[in-house]
């Protein structure tokens, strides 16, 4: 780090006694013409002191505040739009919504800029209650009466890379006389000299604060906001005081939430990609600067896994005993390496994404391998295989097929309902205190090396079955025997966005960037995968044995759930009457079964189980949010159309659409 010195060897003056200053562009510093300057621990910029000291002497804080707080590229911009539309939902629909003809920073005006010595506090006082406002600053630097009065405080972290990277372009946007060399400001920011940091300390300072008055601040992180945005934008709501009621939660008030402030809708805004305004004071810039690509792990475009891991390092151990922690997320390499044979005990089958190579899973989860080209778990391999060789399917069986994420829970627990209606009565059904997925095994789960498949002979005729497998690594005998299949598919997008949640979840230890799994789930590299080869398999098998093979559709069991259930129902052999269907046995069926429903029961939101096999999860991991679109909330349109286009070419000629 270049030497800090005091200004001509000492303080210029009573003002400046603890601020020091970082040298200038000529000695080695960030910037041409103004340094920054270090006052109470944290670097800053000099023409906002005597603004942050306005700030602290003037500022008078109410009770009902709500300060949206963030080290700079932490989603501030998200933020701000997210608990704006959030707290005036009443006030504003959203087809003429302020949203979308404000930028959003224009909506939450800062506590310290524009610089308070041009524009006075007094424009803040005007604000009717409750306010929201935003700010840089560390909590340190905070008026001490925003705790002594009780204002709430929203904290957005964000990974340090992600954060250094989208610095970086964002302070070379703005500074357009100098280029900031991103090796030199890397080494800075490793050192703590970036405005408003270190890093941190800047983290760390409102992490301590949330641990100690949790009902007063609020710690969120970017990467959790972007896995799952509807947990989080409930959450948020939920601690600003203006919770979604269930009305608004059935009627998609929340997801339209998220959609209005999604990145990809802000950004096709005109008002955030033209125009210009001055929101520091003295930087005019471009309403877009404010930006940039919002993704996670997008420091993988600009930073060397030697610098990656510096930044790791230090981070990890600034942090070490806090109990705040960020995820890294491996990398993978090429494709010579990701596919090298194995053994010549399992010539077939090649070996993927090892995490030795840059796998994408964790050292405790296993690498993929492809088999009769697709891909699968090793650990599952052998189990596969055992079902291929001792598995002695019945003509009265009948497997339920999918591709993980198609809504398996969901046709499990149609299929039991329906089957067994004149066994159980609505008021005491076993889906009211059994997870759907214990109601119908798996053929090849959990571990069949484990677990053996006598069990499975154990079960009486009729047998209900569920699998992953794709159709040519099943059991021949299966077909043989003239059992029935009931394959359900889905939108490929939104089978995605499901898998990369679930994943995620699954694997507590390692967060998966979408970016990065988007690109292998298009090359078909997926559990189970390709996803087109999955569908056309059991696709083609419809066409050709329609009595045995029940082909259906996500979106279409969504649309119209009582005539799909119906259809169902016939092909199981188990058809609902014309007394039932008078009765309304077929909407209480649907009823039973729907996410809704199932998601409010107990036994699918507490408890955890291994239903694999050494992956034991939480029971309401099977139950995210079952919509058709969601994709859209994770998505660029640039992502979906590669996707739709994959995938259409992938069907050509096949008769299957999306």
């Amino acid at each position: 780090m270049a030497t800090i010195h005091d200004e001509d060897g000492k303080a210029s003056s009573r003002e400046e006694e603890e601020v020091k200053k970082v040298p200038t562009q000529e000695e080695g510093g960030l910037h041409s013409s103004v340094p920054l300057v270090q006052h109470g621990n944290f670097w800053i910029s000099p023409h906002l002191l005597k603004s942050i000291q306005l700030v602290q002497e003037e500022f008078v804080p109410r009770a009902t505040d709500v300060i949206l707080a963030t080290f700079p590229k932490c989603g501030t911009t998200w933020l701000k739009a997210l608990a704006f539309t959030i707290t005036n939902r009443s006030r504003h629909m959203l087809a003429d919504h302020p949203l979308l003809t404000h930028h959003p920073q224009d909506t939450v005006p800062f506590l310290e800029l524009p610089n308070r010595q041009i524009q006075p506090l007094s424009e803040l006082e005007a604000i009717p209650s409750p306010r929201l406002l935003a700010t840089h600053l560390p909590f340190s630097l905070l008026p001490a009466s925003v705790t002594a009065v009780g204002s709430r405080v929203v904290y957005m972290c964000r990974e340090p890379k992600d954060v250094f990277v989208s610095k970086w372009h964002f302070e070379n946007r703005v500074t357009e006389k100098l280029v900031v060399e991103l090796g030199l400001s890397f080494h800075l920011f490793c050192e703590g000299v970036s405005v408003w940091g270190p890093i941190w300390n800047h983290y760390l300072e409102y992490w301590n604060e949330s641990k100690a008055r949790p009902d007063k601040v609020l710690f969120l992180k970017y990467e959790e906001m972007m896995s799952d945005p509807v947990k989080e934008v409930k959450r948020l709501a939920e601690f600003l005081g203006a919770p979604f009621t269930d009305t608004e939660e059935r009627s998609g008030v929340v997801d339209e939430v998220v959609k209005l402030c999604s990145f990809e809708h802000l950004t096709s805004l005109e008002v955030n990609s033209t125009g210009v305004a001055d929101r520091i004071g003295g930087f005019p810039m471009e309403n877009s600067t404010y930006f940039r690509r919002g993704k996670v792990g997008d420091w993988e475009n600009h930073l060397s896994a030697e610098m990656a891991q510096q930044l790791d390092s230090i981070v990890e151990e600034k942090l070490k005993g806090s109990g705040l922690t960020f995820l890294v997320m491996a990398t993978i390499h090429g494709e010579d390496e990701k596919t090298r044979c194995r053994t010549a005990e399992e010539e077939d089958v090649k070996k993927g994404l090892m995490q030795e190579e840059g796998s994408l899973l964790s050292s405790e989860m296993p690498p993929l391998v492809q088999h009769q080209n697709f891909w699968v778990s090793p650990k599952l391999f052998k189990s596969m295989q055992l079902v291929q060789e001792e598995f002695v399917p019945r003509a009265d069986d009948i497997i339920l097929a999918t591709y993980p994420k198609c809504g398996t829970t969901w046709l499990k627990a149609l299929a039991f309902a329906i089957t067994n209606r004149s066994r159980h009565m609505l008021a005491h059904h076993p889906l009211l205190t059994r997870h759907p997925q214990d109601t119908v095994p798996f053929l090849e789960l959990p571990n069949r090396r484990i677990q053996p498949l006598a069990e499975l002979e154990a079960i009486s005729s009729l047998r209900l079955l569920a699998t992953h497998l794709p159709f040519p690594l099943l059991p021949a005998s299966v077909t043989a025997v003239g059992s029935r299949v009931v394959y359900m598919c889905r939108d490929p997008k939104d089978v995605f966005v499901s898998k990369w949640h679930f994943e995620n979840r699954m694997s507590e230890k390692l967060f998966i960037e979408l970016g990065l799994s988007f690109h292998l789930f298009c090359e078909g590299i997926s559990v189970c995968g390709p996803i087109w080869n999955h569908y056309l398999e059991y696709w083609n098998e419809s066409k050709a044995r329609p009595d045995k093979v029940l082909f259906l559709k996500y979106e279409e069991m969504m649309s119209d759930p009582v005539k799909q259930v119906k259809r169902l129902a016939e092909f199981l052999g188990a058809p609902f009457t014309d007394t039932e269907e008078r009765s309304g046995v077929v909407d209480e069926v649907v009823k039973l079964c729907s996410f809704e429903h199932l998601t409010s029961l107990e036994v699918n939101s507490t408890g955890v189980a291994d239903l694999i096999g050494g992956f034991p999860m939480e029971n309401s991991t099977y139950f995210r949010r079952g919509k058709v679109g969601d994709w859209e909330n994770h998505l660029s349109a640039e992502m979906a159309q590669q996707l739709d286009s994959i995938v259409e070419e992938k069907l050509k000629g096949c008769g299957l659409t999306f």
